[in-house]
């Protein structure tokens, strides 16, 4: 009896490993909280770098090592997880927005679409919008002469923030992080699904570029994120009408998972690609109204910004001793790259929902990594889908989200260094080939190693019924 009963006392190693846990939750609570407390985290840009490394290390370090060795014993483990990841973000809510300007043009659109002015139709500069014009608002703005990219799902947003908060900068980043809050709930929904350990949804939960770039930033891209994980959730559901909305939904908030069509076509069948683009049209009639506009808008943005980028980079900079056109051209081959990878993703059968996940990681990693911008929160859309495909997500990524923090160098004195790029992009590639080559990227066939470590399948096929979804008989 004696024994039976010690068998159940927590094993010292759990005792420490539980102890670091909570010790380094504490230290990511310092750090966003030193954070928060700053008027202007690029002014020094140094001390950005520093907290965001720091938050980075302990994450990577509490993620690969601690979190899943306590989480075998305490199943509380992920809710653990999840409500530590919300109060990091509600500790940045009151910060001023300093890593970036968008959020002042978000306001601005929503403006206008309260004030009943189609946002895509004239730029901030226009003389017709003066009368609207602020000093909170309008000069602080960026791109003034640029009509908006912002398409109309996330237009819908900003005006629902302007009738709640009007031009109140913290209500309308409470939208976005509840968003993202939004985001870990459904992450961890779909490791249910996908029959993988719960504790993975601190990949998210705890990752800094999240919490930085939407709860101080308040970034929208974490709205189309959170259409997008919808969408495999209520797929996986059997929900397969509903699921066509919010990817259209996540289109019109972002608009590169329109690649995303033909895949989820190729498992449902043709009506789910016809019901995509039907939703796509119904929820884009301000910009359709607009298109001329809007299309300006679009091209304004292409043609003259260009930050960041890796292979759109090195073809531009290559074209460049050839033609006067190289930024055109540039376009051209990394648009066909992106068509390539969509092809060979719908080439042949998806047979489990991971491997749907593959290959959407895959074709948005892809796209990401060929436009010639990409800013740091961009990056929103790979880590859920990084955490969800494999037993541990991609070295790759995981090193990208935190060298991606080098686009900041150009605030050390407003200007781009050569080789703030190559520190970035040169470990994520060289980690991506390793990964290529042993095979991490080709088949959803490796997850199934995790199958005795998970209590059960990861390799799920989808449910029978999925192919005959949306047939006439489906309600």
């Amino acid at each position: 009896m004696l024994s039976i009963q010690n068998s159940k006392q927590p094993s010292n190693g759990l005792i420490y490993s539980t102890i670091v846990l909570i010790t380094l939750s504490i230290a990511l609570l310092g750090i966003f909280e030193y954070a928060s407390l700053r008027d202007n985290l690029l002014s020094p840009v140094w001390i950005y770098f520093f907290l965001y490394l720091s938050a980075y290390v302990v994450y990577v370090y509490a993620s690969y090592r601690v979190v899943g060795v306590v989480a075998a014993k305490l199943p509380w483990i992920p809710l653990f997880i999840v409500v530590t990841g919300i109060v990091y973000r509600l500790l940045l809510l009151h910060s001023p927005p300093s890593l970036s300007t968008d959020i002042y043009r978000y306001i601005w659109d929503g403006r206008l679409t309260d004030h009943g002015i189609n946002p895509f139709r004239w730029s901030p500069n226009d003389p017709r919008l003066s009368s609207l014009r602020d000093s909170n608002i309008w000069i602080p703005m960026e791109y003034k002469p640029y009509q908006t990219v912002y398409m109309s799902i996330s237009q819908a947003i900003f005006a629902i923030g302007g009738l709640l908060f009007g031009s109140n900068i913290v209500g309308f980043k409470c939208i976005y992080t509840l968003f993202d809050v939004g985001v870990i709930l459904l992450l961890w929904r779909l490791l249910v699904i996908l029959k993988q350990p719960a504790w993975k949804v601190v990949w998210y939960a705890w990752c800094p570029l999240p919490i930085f770039e939407v709860a101080l930033s308040g970034h929208q891209d974490v709205c189309g994120v959170f259409f997008f994980l919808a969408t495999f959730v209520l797929f996986a559901s059997d929900r397969i009408r509903i699921s066509s909305i919010t990817l259209a939904a996540a289109v019109l908030t972002k608009g590169f998972p329109l690649l995303l069509i033909p895949l989820f076509a190729r498992k449902a069948g043709w009506r789910y690609g016809v019901l995509a683009i039907v939703s796509l049209i119904v929820l884009a009639v301000p910009q359709i109204l607009e298109a001329r506009a809007f299309l300006h808008g679009m091209q304004q943005y292409l043609m003259n910004v260009e930050v960041n980028g890796s292979i759109h980079a090195l073809i531009d900079n290559y074209l460049v001793n050839y033609t006067t056109k190289h930024l055109a051209v540039a376009n051209q081959v990394t648009d066909i790259i992106i068509v390539a990878f969509v092809l060979a993703m719908i080439a042949t059968p998806i047979k489990s929902l991971e491997e749907l996940m593959r290959r959407t990681l895959i074709i948005v990693c892809s796209c990401l990594l060929v436009v010639p911008t990409l800013f740091p929160w961009y990056l929103v859309w790979l880590i859920p889908f990084a955490a969800c495909v494999g037993k541990q997500p991609s070295k790759a990524v995981i090193v990208l989200i935190g060298t991606v923090v080098l686009s900041y160098s150009f605030y050390f004195d407003h200007q781009t260094y050569w080789w703030s790029a190559w520190l970035e992009y040169v470990p994520f590639y060289v980690i991506l080939f390793w990964e290529w080559s042993s095979g991490y990227w080709r088949s959803a066939d490796f997850v199934t190693s995790s199958t005795s470590e998970t209590g059960g399948s990861t390799g799920r096929p989808f449910e029978a019924g999925m192919d005959t979804a949306l047939a006439p008989a489906d309600a």
